[in-house]
């Protein structure tokens, strides 16, 4: 018999196909004396019927604990964990860069001079120095 793998992603899912419906790149076959694995036409690996049945159910046994079966969930919620600490790390990176431009040896003196520029501009009234002319 010819099998095709599985698109679920368990190797030991296998599904009957006609010659002309298997896989191009990857099939099996299946005989009484056990499976080969078929990679463009080339034999590449045989196991026997007996070892890969015992496979198959430690396959499907391990899969089963807990740890196996919540894998897919920690990873998504680590990756998006991740992923959030990255970003919040980036944004105060960037606010650090833009704060910290006053500890600049060249720019502090003309920012600080900027600054009392600021405050003076600030105290002046606008309003009386016009009426005044």
């Amino acid at each position: 018999m010819y099998l095709n793998p599985s698109l679920e992603g368990n190797p030991y899912d296998l599904q009957i196909s006609q010659y002309h419906d298997r896989s191009e790149q990857r099939y099996y076959t299946l005989s009484a004396k056990g499976i080969t694995l078929y990679l463009k036409e080339t034999p590449v690996e045989f196991i026997s019927l007996g070892d890969w049945l015992i496979e198959r159910d430690s396959f499907n046994h391990i899969k089963e604990l807990p740890f196996f079966k919540k894998f897919k969930r920690w990873k998504f919620l680590r990756m998006w964990r991740k992923n959030i600490l990255s970003h919040k790390r980036a944004k105060a990176r960037r606010q650090l860069e833009e704060r910290l431009f006053t500890l600049d040896d060249i720019f502090r003196p003309k920012l600080l001079i900027h600054r009392q520029y600021c405050c003076d501009m600030e105290k002046l009234r606008f309003v009386d120095m016009i009426k005044a002319s």
